[in-house]
């Protein structure tokens, strides 16, 4: 039996990614923090086994109804099976012009103008009434709760969400 699982699929991966910029009004963002959330998007079940602290039991909890016997991958393992996927798409909002790499760092500027020149505010409008294979309420958990988590240290993202080494960052 085949299975299509989108958190492989390029072209998923460069609509989730266009859809946390735009939606979640980011203007810069390190390019750990974007792999993770972009994880996160593809697989919102994820969210129910993070460690983000007893304030968010409740919200985090809701996600455990997007559980499915059969997409049912070891998380780390998955993600670093994206990676090259991930960095495809990144290196090509980097030669767009979409992303503006910020000097000596792994952190992305947005440039909001050649974004919008590319994605046009009706492409988002259209997304969000005709895209099922991306849940908003995803969208809405990142934008309200993980943008502001640190990425860094036992308390940042990265141990949260168990998909990446966090004890050797320079904090």
């Amino acid at each position: 039996m085949l299975l299509y699982n989108k958190a492989l699929d390029p072209f998923h991966c460069y609509l989730r990614i266009s859809c946390l910029i735009s939606l979640a009004e980011i203007n810069e963002i390190e390019e750990d923090r974007l792999r993770i959330l972009d994880f996160i998007m593809a697989n919102p079940s994820h969210v129910a086994s993070m460690s983000l602290g007893k304030d968010l039991v409740t919200a985090r909890n809701t996600f455990k109804a997007f559980e499915s016997d059969y997409n049912r991958f070891e998380p780390r393992t998955l993600f670093e099976s994206m990676r090259p996927i991930q960095q495809a798409v990144i290196s090509s909002m980097t030669e767009s012009g979409i992303f503006v790499v910020v000097e000596g760092t792994r952190r992305y500027k947005i440039n909001a103008v050649v974004f919008r020149d590319f994605f046009p505010e009706e492409y988002f409008f259209q997304a969000s009434i005709g895209v099922e294979s991306i849940d908003w309420s995803v969208l809405e958990f990142i934008k309200e709760y993980l943008l502001g988590f640190e990425l860094l240290g036992p308390k940042g993202l990265k141990y949260a969400s168990k998909l990446m080494e966090y004890r050797y960052d320079v904090i």
